[in-house]
């Protein structure tokens, strides 16, 4: 198995998606003054309030300003980036559930009906409900317990799609490793 070592990434972020990324705060200040000697040659110039910074490993000590020569660029724990929080996944995670759910209540009678065969439940979840899920998941650092909120949700689609089984006269809700088979 291959391990991953955690590394940490500095960003200075701009209102109009101008991003700079780095591994260190010394490459990210070359970079930051790279481009703003490109900015300045076309006759532009960098706006010191629109300008953010964030580090994606938590520090006790984290700075609230970052500065490179006389620009001082506040320090953020997480920004919205094309609707996705970035930094923040278990946030997002639980947005995004949010929103899934009101995509599954809008569409809980199909889910249950009787008249829809199971084929055509699965369909609607897998083109309704499910892109809603995944989306921007591929940024997603997912923790064990990120991956259980996400099982347990989607257990529970499944759950409402194949109902419940008759088990000797009783009914019960399908077991877990039911409802992937």
């Amino acid at each position: 198995m291959q391990e991953y070592r955690r590394v940490e990434l500095y960003v200075i972020n701009r209102s109009n998606d101008i991003d700079i990324i780095a591994r260190s705060r010394t490459a990210l200040k070359e970079a930051f003054l790279s481009f703003e000697g490109a900015a300045e040659e076309m006759g532009l110039r960098i706006n010191e309030e629109k300008t953010k910074y964030l580090t994606t490993r938590e520090s006790k000590n984290q700075q609230r300003y970052f500065q490179i020569k006389n620009f001082n660029f506040e320090a953020l724990q997480s920004f919205t980036y094309l609707g996705s929080l970035i930094n923040d996944n278990s946030a997002e995670i639980k947005k995004i559930i949010l929103m899934v759910n009101k995509s599954f209540y809008g569409l809980k009678r199909q889910f249950r009906s009787q008249f829809l065969s199971t084929k055509n439940k699965i369909k609607l979840y897998k083109t309704l409900t499910r892109p809603v899920l995944v989306y921007g998941s591929e940024t997603w650092v997912v923790t064990k317990r990120d991956e259980a909120i996400l099982g347990v949700f989607e257990r529970k689609i499944l759950r409402a799609i194949f109902g419940p089984t008759n088990d000797n006269g009783e009914w019960r809700i399908k077991y877990n490793n039911k409802l992937y088979t």
